[in-house]
């Protein structure tokens, strides 16, 4: 009897303190947080509200959409969201239902179809057609499917009444963006398990297991501090977001199942991509760099030293540095543009100079087109219709350059001893064999089998100045 009764107090303790943990009342904001949450909005989404930050940017052009990844926030994206403003027109970022300062309803699961069809619905609501996305985590997912949605309204297979978004770039953070071969982690298989991840999820993930598993994709040196981490946990815990992480995770096998879908998209899409790299995640293998490098291209992921699982937390102006670069080669500025008309146009006197041996490129040309592609190692078929237009053009520049000097342009033996024939020569001589060696760098960047287009990456740029030195 007396056995019973202590079974029977042990049993009402634990259950009565699961209870006080489980419905304990989440930790309050911190200042900033509680700043961030009242510049923002609400809008409503199949009877939920989604919370939502819109602001006008001093730049000339383009609109941002910023996706979030699981467990984040509108809030991480804080340390880059004024520079974004500078350099661009418009920057939006929403919070998933489930995620953030949005609602969390008890939905059996979250597919990542109901996530796009959010982002959609609030872009339309916004007025915004036109966008560059930018996406981290699990977000890469969600904007993978938009992809899939944008390239499936170009071939008409879209639903005509369905929202329209024109996707104008994608720039992905650390993640997975291809799924074929996507890997569960065990939190995520325990929190999948039924009724035992419901149980883990509210009674077992805790702070401290919680800033343990964040802390641990981070960079050996950009850990976050304890005040980011209780924040971040704050977030998480609002309206009741550990009750649900067990049905929001659902979204790690959809991916898999979705996996051909969503990367035939990445790969046959013509909307520019770029993928930023923090090279100390754990969570991010070799893998992930090689599925990139073989259905976009080698010149489109950039590697961040030092960074984990999330860049633009960990090193934001080097993020920034990087997607300012990439923006600019996909859509130059209004600046760019009037440059480039009211560049004076070539005077009449230098279109009429005569040619000299000194800035004559015919030798240059003639070893681009000769002697490279005989000295180039491995590479990839090109159509016979390319070499044959840069067959003739280079034929009739030849002849137009050649003529011209032969027949027409005249010079006496004291050209020889002019100072503008002397240091034409020199820069000629200089510049040829710096081509040569450069050449020869580049072409031992590519590995024996290698056939891609290789571009050097910041590891490689740093070789390569000491090579030229």
């Amino acid at each position: 009897l007396e056995m019973n009764r202590i079974l029977a107090t042990l049993g009402g303790t634990v259950v009565g303190a699961s209870a006080i943990y489980a419905f304990y009342p989440a930790p309050g904001f911190s200042l900033q947080v509680e700043r961030w949450r009242a510049s923002g909005s609400y809008k409503m989404f199949r009877n939920y509200k989604v919370f939502y930050r819109d602001e006008e940017g001093q730049g000339e052009t383009g609109t941002v959409l910023l996706i979030a990844g699981f467990g984040q926030s509108t809030y991480d994206w804080r340390k880059i969201w004024n520079s974004l403003k500078e350099n661009n027109r418009r920057i939006v970022a929403a919070d998933m239902l489930g995620c953030g300062f949005s609602d969390k309803p008890q939905f059996p699961t979250y597919d990542l179809a109901f996530h796009a069809d959010l982002y959609e619905f609030m872009m339309q609501e916004l007025g915004i057609q036109d966008v560059h996305i930018i996406a981290c985590d699990m977000g890469n997912n969600v904007a993978s499917e938009l992809i899939a949605r944008h390239e499936d309204r170009i071939n008409g297979k879209a639903n005509s009444t369905s929202p329209r978004l024109n996707i104008k770039s994608l720039c992905v953070l650390n993640g997975r963006v291809f799924n074929g071969n996507a890997e569960i982690m065990q939190i995520e298989k325990l929190l999948l398990f039924p009724y035992v991840g419901a149980v883990i999820s509210r009674y077992v993930y805790g702070f401290s297991l919680y800033a343990d598993t964040i802390s641990k994709f981070y960079g050996p040196t950009t850990k976050p501090d304890l005040s980011e981490l209780q924040d971040s946990w704050a977030i998480f815990r609002f309206n009741n977001g550990n009750g649900i992480a067990n049905r929001f995770v659902y979204y790690t096998l959809d991916r898999i199942n979705k996996a051909k879908r969503l990367t035939d998209a990445l790969h046959k899409t013509k909307v520019p991509r770029y993928f930023i790299l923090g090279n100390k995640d754990p969570h991010v293998g070799d893998d992930i760099i090689n599925d990139w490098e073989r259905y976009v291209s080698e010149d489109s992921l950039v590697v961040i030293d030092g960074a984990g699982h999330y860049p633009h937390l960990e090193r934001p102006q080097r993020v920034i540095d990087m997607y300012k670069n990439f923006r600019n080669s996909v859509e130059p500025t209004k600046s760019k543009i009037v440059q480039q008309v009211n560049q004076k146009p070539q005077s009449q006197e230098t279109k009429n100079k005569p040619l000299s041996p000194g800035n004559n490129n015919a030798k240059q040309t003639a070893k681009l087109t000769l002697l490279f592609p005989l000295l180039i190692r491995g590479g990839k078929p090109t159509p016979a219709l390319i070499g044959l237009l840069a067959t003739c053009f280079c034929i009739f520049n030849g002849f137009l350059q050649g003529r011209y000097l032969t027949a027409f342009a005249e010079y006496d033996r004291s050209w020889l001893f002019d100072a503008r024939f002397i240091i034409g020569t020199c820069l000629f001589i200089t510049g040829f064999g710096i081509n040569i060696h450069s050449d020869h760098i580049l072409r031992n960047l590519r590995k024996p089998g290698e056939t891609g287009y290789k571009i050097p990456k910041e590891s490689d740029a740093i070789e390569l100045l000491h090579k030229l030195r």
